[in-house]
């Protein structure tokens, strides 16, 4: 692992859970990626986070800059084994409201999105 067992420290950083995967504090590095599909594909989506899953990966993020990319997120979701991500690229002020499970009013990220209205 490189630098992680060389002596280098790590920095201190909040512990959060996404899905049944923590990460900060001092659990393991999760294995984060993104894909490159138009996230409206759901198939390409799908068979791409499928085999981002077999190769290890524990948190997958997509973006959504559409409202119909948006929607296309909760059939994802239904295939895929790991936490869904989203990047919304689109209407912070509430739009993604309508279909996103979390967060709650308790987040931060719904706290940031709310200050910017």
């Amino acid at each position: 692992m490189g630098w992680l067992t060389e002596g280098n420290n790590r920095r201190v950083s909040k512990e959060i859970k996404i899905g049944k995967v923590w990460i900060g504090g001092s659990h393991p590095i999760a294995i984060q990626s993104m894909t490159n599909t138009k996230t409206e594909d759901v198939a390409a989506t799908v068979k791409q986070i499928l085999a981002l899953e077999a190769a290890g990966c524990e948190i997958i993020r997509c973006a959504a800059p559409t409202m119909e990319a948006a929607r296309a997120l909760a059939e994802i979701k239904k295939q895929i084994h790991i936490p869904l991500v989203a990047d919304i690229h689109f209407d912070y002020g509430g739009g993604w409201q309508r279909w996103v499970k979390t967060p709650s009013k308790g987040s931060g990220f719904y706290g940031y999105l709310s200050s910017l209205r």
